[in-house]
């Protein structure tokens, strides 16, 4: 982030601080700081993030007039500083818009609102503190023009109502002048990631607070890692705020490479983070009909066609093919296209005892596959041509696969 305006002055809109009268915050950020985040949109309210809601319309925008006036007066907050609206509840009012919160902090009754969803640091498991802004001369106000003032344009009205709430528009053309104002960009509702663990915005308030001095935001912002600068697509529709805002639950990922990181406290695995799961109650169950047809569907043989060789092969000599995906207990029938007998396998598998201690499991698991070295019962090559192979599993059914293969001419110079 820096603070320094473009070349020649041209306002400009960006997530970045724009306060020309205060030092960089750019020196507080490194590339080695970024880290491996996943941001999830919800319509879940009670995975939403609680956070101060900052004013994102940057200095520039002081330096509008429409006919005559100020665009911002002197009440209007600066960038960064926390919305001049109460705090607000995740439940919205009779008008549709977020109710306020009553019961809060009296340090955080101003400017404290929510994002609809959360971040996470996917290394260390994580949720980390992120916040939002919009611009509030957004507001919809109408702005009179024309000869003798008596027609009005209303200004999109999505960015001072405190919802994180970003449009598709990018343009909206202000008949009373062409300036900065033009630029709605969905009415700038920037979005931040910290490395900070999530304390529901109150360190970050501290920092943002109108009562606060100006050396405190670039306090603030440099715990920032990332920075979004959402826009709808084109023609799409957010709910509305007592619905949960998000439409559909999406998970935005950002990744860079990065070392692999450690964590204090965690001195039995190396420093490296751990991760604890329950499968309590979690069991197979027996197969239903959808099941069965499944099971049966899958069974497979492999490589199919076969043309002289495959990768399950591990010299000239061998002549390998796998009927995959079986059951336990299955026979398996192969048969010339002629009808002719080949070769029977009756396949009844067991799980097999580990022995030895400190084992994940108990059991060595069945394998799911055979193998047929392409030769008949009485252990001849058989030739090349388009066999029929039955399955059949007691308790599931039947299926019957059609395999094509060609063998390679015996090579004897390995012997």
């Amino acid at each position: 982030m820096d603070h320094n305006p473009r070349q020649g002055g041209f306002p400009y809109i960006s997530p970045v601080w724009v306060d020309r009268n205060n030092a960089s915050a750019s020196r507080f950020f490194s590339m080695e700081k970024l880290n491996n985040v996943d941001i999830v949109l919800t319509s879940n309210k009670d995975l939403w993030s609680r956070c101060p809601v900052v004013e994102t319309s940057n200095e520039f925008y002081r330096d509008i007039v429409i006919n005559g006036e100020p665009l911002a007066d002197s009440d209007h907050r600066e960038q960064f500083r926390v919305r001049a609206t109460p705090s607000v509840t995740k439940e919205a009012g009779a008008d549709g818009l977020p109710a306020e919160d009553d019961n809060i902090d009296p340090d955080l009754a101003e400017g404290m609102g929510w994002f609809p969803g959360y971040a996470v640091d996917v290394e260390t498991g994580q949720r980390l503190e992120i916040f939002w802004g919009e611009n509030s001369l957004y507001d919809g106000r109408k702005i009179p023009f024309g000869p003798n003032m008596t027609d009005t344009f209303q200004v999109q009205g999505n960015g001072n109502d405190m919802i994180w709430n970003p449009s598709d528009m990018i343009l909206d053309v202000v008949p009373s002048g062409f300036s900065l104002y033009n630029y709605v960009a969905g009415g700038q509702h920037f979005f931040y990631v910290t490395d900070r663990p999530y304390d529901a915005g109150e360190y970050l308030e501290s920092r943002f607070e109108q009562r606060s001095n100006d050396s405190r935001i670039p306090v603030g912002l440099r715990d920032v890692v990332w920075a979004g600068f959402p826009l709808l697509t084109p023609g799409a529709e957010l709910l509305s705020y007592a619905d949960g805002i998000i439409p559909n639950d999406a998970t935005i990922k950002l990744r860079v490479n990065n070392k692999f990181g450690v964590a204090e406290g965690t001195e039995d695995t190396n420093g490296y983070p751990t991760y604890r799961f329950s499968i309590d109650g979690k069991a197979a169950g027996d197969l239903d009909d959808v099941g069965i047809a499944r099971a049966l569907e899958m069974i497979n043989v492999v490589p199919n066609p076969y043309y002289g060789f495959s990768s399950y092969e591990d010299s000239q000599f061998e002549t390998n093919v796998k009927i995959t995906n079986l059951p336990a207990k299955a026979t398996v029938t192969i048969y010339s296209l002629d009808g002719k007998f080949i070769r029977k396998y009756e396949r009844d598998e067991t799980p097999t005892m580990l022995r030895g201690t400190g084992r994940p499991i108990g059991t060595r698991q069945i394998s799911p596959a055979l193998e047929w070295d392409l030769k008949n019962f009485r252990g001849i090559p058989v030739a090349g041509g388009v066999y029929l192979i039955h399955v059949e599993a007691p308790g599931l059914g039947e299926r019957t696969l059609k395999w094509f293969g060609v063998q390679r001419q015996f090579d004897p110079s390995g012997l």
